[in-house]
């Protein structure tokens, strides 16, 4: 699925046009952009302190749904302990604004954050990465206790089987990924037969399915310190508690073994696992590789498109193969 949007250049301009009548600014601010890839992200810096502003692609989020992403951050922040981005009101008092792209017509959902100084996890290597994700593991844990714990029944979408691999697909059609050949294509069709099969006898009890980040790649945590943040609620949803693990480890092609086991150690110091559940966390970290297909393909504009790991569609299929076989199914070649 696409989403009709205008161009960087053309929302900064709307930006710099809307921000004063939006956000009550009395010093002097400079806006410019600091990434394009769900959504458009600028950078406003206030001459000393920096804020993010978040403008939401049309069509992805209702207002409501946008409201709600905002209140379940607050209360993960005063349950946890954990460390968010703040959202920052408008003059109207309101957390989401919008604006008209006076070119388009096209109106946009709009946020300011506060910053959060500190270093992208995903820069990491080595020890110092393994140190982290299990730091992540066990974050992780503690935002699925509050869910758990609370019920939540905020208007938010579904990031379940339908909304991955059905017939209108949430980031659209993983076929469409420019570089799968037919036999790529038909081997991950059926894994992702096996999938589901495997996830209707998992189920959706509430332990097991309840409100997730469903975006926690390590883009998207940043460590200062001993302190580890996470930003970016955009994707926030109802699913399954082990796809935030996939979430984590979908940059990384190599080491998947050991983040996994650190990720493991961390999430089990806050809440244990069973043994069926183990089981499952091979099947997680691969829908998540499988469907970020989906998002390249139906996004190939954005930054993170164009800086895709060369091996990350060889290291799927080798993970393909490696999941029909523990499935005991016959794997098809080439």
């Amino acid at each position: 699925m696409r989403y009709a949007f205008d161009t960087p250049d053309e929302i900064l301009a709307s930006v710099k046009a809307c921000f004063p009548v939006l956000y009550n600014i009395e010093s002097a601010y400079s806006i410019s952009l600091l990434k394009f890839s769900e959504n458009y992200t600028f950078l406003i810096d206030l001459k000393g302190e920096q804020r993010i502003f978040r403008v939401n692609r049309p069509g992805y989020h209702t207002l409501e749904e946008l409201k709600s992403e905002v209140s379940w951050m607050d209360t993960l922040r005063s349950e946890t302990g954990l460390i968010f981005p703040e959202v920052i009101c408008g003059r109207n008092k309101e957390p989401v604004q919008s604006f008209r792209n006076e070119q388009s017509g096209r109106i946009y959902f709009c946020s300011m954050f506060t910053f959060m100084t500190g270093n992208i996890v995903g820069s990491l290597s080595g020890g110092e990465l393994l140190e982290k994700m299990c730091s992540i593991g066990e974050i992780t844990a503690k935002l699925h206790k509050c869910s758990i714990k609370n019920n939540f029944k905020l208007k938010r979408f579904e990031w379940n089987f339908e909304a991955f691999f059905g017939n209108n697909p949430r980031w659209g059609d993983w076929r469409k990924f420019k570089e799968l050949t037919p036999y790529e294509i038909k081997l991950i069709g059926k894994v992702i037969f096996v999938m589901r099969n495997r996830l209707e006898k998992f189920g959706k009890n509430s332990a097991r399915y309840g409100l997730i980040h469903s975006d926690l790649h390590l883009s998207n945590i940043i460590a200062e310190g001993a302190a580890v943040k996470v930003i970016d609620f955009d994707d926030c949803g109802y699913g399954w508690y082990l796809y935030d693990l996939g979430c984590s480890l979908v940059e990384y092609s190599n080491g998947l073994e050991e983040l996994i086991d650190s990720w493991l150690k961390g999430y089990e110091k806050e809440r244990p696992l069973s043994e069926e559940e183990k089981e499952e966390l091979p099947t997680f970290v691969l829908m998540r590789r499988i469907i970020r297909l989906a998002w390249l393909s139906s996004r190939s504009d954005s930054d993170t498109a164009k800086k895709l790991d060369k091996d990350y569609l060889t290291k799927t299929i080798e993970l393909c193969i490696k999941y029909l076989t523990a499935n005991e199914q016959e794997v098809l070649y080439g």
